[in-house]
C-alpha cells in the first residue's frame, strides 16, 4: 500500500504529534508499505530526504500564523503524489484542510487523526479560532472518510468532533525501547540524587499548558528534602521556570536537564521513582510521555482531564490529581514517596497495561486494519 502522511511538523521538530507520525510511518515501512510524509520545510532542513525508510518531502509554507504553517501548496502536492490513501494529522490544523480538498477532488480515502482541539490565546486568537471552527475546521471534518481520536473522553468533550462518527485508536509507545530493566544511575549521579532519595520526573516541552509551575509549587509545599525533582525538556518557559525555582528556594531540590536525546530518554525514565504530568489544557489530549514512563515500569501521577486520564485507572497504574492544584500534586507525591511497595505495584501494573493496550505492535494493527477497510470501501464504491 502507498500511504501519504500529512503533518504540519516532522523531524527534527520536537513534539507529541511529530513523534507519533514518525513512529507510525516507521512501523508501516517495516510492514512493507511505502510511506511518504508531506510536511513543512523549516530552517536548516532538506526539502527532500529519506529517514528510516520514510520518504520525507518538505514544502515552504505560504505563511505562518499563530505558530500554524499555512501550507496551501499541500493541495497541489496531494493531487500529484501517487498514493492509495492519505492520512493527515491535526493540529496545527490548516495542512489537513488543504489535503482534504485534494482527496475530495481525487476521490482518495482521507483519514484524519484529530490529536487535540486547536487553542489560541487572546481576544484576536479566540475570534479567529471561532471563525476557523465554523469554516475550515468544519469543512475538514466533513471531508474526512475516517476520523480517529486517541481517547473516548476527549472525543466526547470536543466542540468539533462530538457530532461526527469517530474511531478510537490510542497513541502508542515502543515497549522494546522503554523497559523496566534500563539503568538510570548515570542520570541520578549527574544530578546528585542519592539511592535513598525519591526522584520525581517531568518530561516534555516547557510550555504553559504542561502545568510545570504547579509542579514547582507542589515542590515548595513538600518539606521532605529526600524528595528531589528533575525537569527534562526545553521550551520558551525554561528561563522563567528557573527563576521561579530560585525564588522559591528550590535549586538544591529541583534540577533542569535541558533537552534529552531520544536515545537517552529510556535511561532518564529509569532514573526516576515517580513520573508526573500536571497538564492543565486540552492541548494535552493524551500524554505520550506518560506511556513512556509506564512502559519503563514507573508509577505515574497525571491530571484528571479528558484524554490524559484514560491512560490509567486511579490507584492502579498511578494516581489522578486535580488540574491546577499544587496541594493535590504534593499530597500524591508524598503518598507514593512514603509507600515504596505501592510504587512497585503501580509500576508493574503500568508496564502490563502498556503491553496490553499501548504497544506499537497492538496499535499499528488497529491502524492497518482501518486502512484496509478504507481501501475495501473505496473498491466497493468504485464498482
Amino acid at each position: 500500500m502507498e500511504i501519504l502522511q500529512v503533518t504540519p511538523y516532522f523531524k527534527p521538530h520536537i513534539g507529541g504529534v511529530e513523534s507519533h507520525v514518525f513512529e507510525l510511518s516507521r512501523m508501516l515501512v517495516t510492514r512493507g508499505h511505502k510511506v511518504t510524509v508531506l510536511t513543512t520545510q523549516l530552517k536548516n532542513t532538506e526539502p527532500e530526504e529519506v529517514i528510516a525508510g520514510i520518504h520525507v518531502v518538505r514544502e515552504k509554507p505560504s505563511a505562518t500564523l499563530f505558530s500554524t504553517p499555512v501550507n496551501r501548496s499541500f493541495r497541489k502536492s496531494v493531487l500529484r503524489f501517487e498514493a492509495d490513501l492519505v492520512h493527515a494529522h491535526t493540529p496545527p490544523p490548516v495542512s489537513a484542510y488543504y489535503a482534504s480538498l485534494a482527496c475530495r477532488k481525487r476521490g482518495l480515502p482521507f483519514i484524519l487523526t484529530y490529536h487535540c482541539d486547536p487553542i489560541l490565546s487572546g481576544a484576536l486568537g479566540r475570534a479567529l479560532l471561532r471563525i476557523y471552527n465554523r469554516t475550515w475546521g468544519l469543512a475538514t471534518l466533513k471531508n474526512t472518510n475516517l476520523l480517529i481520536l486517541t481517547s473516548k473522553s476527549y472525543d466526547a468533550t470536543s466542540r468539533l468532533t462530538w457530532r461526527f462518527d469517530t474511531v478510537t485508536i490510542p497513541n502508542a509507545v515502543d515497549t522494546s525501547l522503554f523497559t523496566p530493566d534500563k539503568d538510570g544511575s548515570r542520570f541520578r549521579e549527574r544530578f546528585n540524587i542519592a539511592p535513598d532519595e525519591t526522584l520525581v520526573l517531568f518530561v516534555g516541552r516547557l510550555v504553559p499548558h504542561k502545568g510545570i509551575r504547579y509542579l514547582l509549587q507542589a515542590a515548595s509545599l513538600i518539606k521532605n528534602r529526600k524528595i528531589k525533582f528533575l525537569i527534562a525538556g526545553e521550551g520558551p518557559l525554561l528561563t522563567a521556570l528557573k527563576k521561579e525555582t530560585a525564588r522559591r528556594g528550590l535549586p538544591d531540590r529541583v534540577k533542569f536537564s535541558g533537552r534529552v536525546a531520544h536515545e537517552d530518554l529510556p535511561f532518564c525514565y529509569a532514573s526516576c521513582d515517580i513520573f508526573v504530568l500536571p497538564s492543565t489544557s486540552r492541548l494535552e489530549a493524551f500524554g505520550i510521555a506518560t506511556l513512556e514512563a509506564m512502559s519503563s515500569g514507573k508509577p505515574v501521577i497525571v491530571s484528571d482531564i479528558p484524554g490524559v486520564r484514560e491512560t490509567i485507572q486511579n490507584g492502579d497504574q498511578g494516581l489522578l490529581v486535580n488540574a491546577f492544584s499544587p496541594e493535590d500534586i504534593a499530597e500524591k507525591i508524598l503518598y507514593l514517596h512514603e509507600n515504596p511497595p505501592e510504587r512497585k505495584r503501580m509500576g508493574a501494573s503500568a508496564r502490563r497495561t502498556v503491553e496490553e493496550k499501548y504497544s506499537w505492535q497492538k496499535v499499528i494493527t488497529q491502524i492497518e486494519t482501518a486502512y484496509k477497510e478504507m481501501m475495501t470501501r473505496r473498491a466497493i464504491t468504485k464498482n
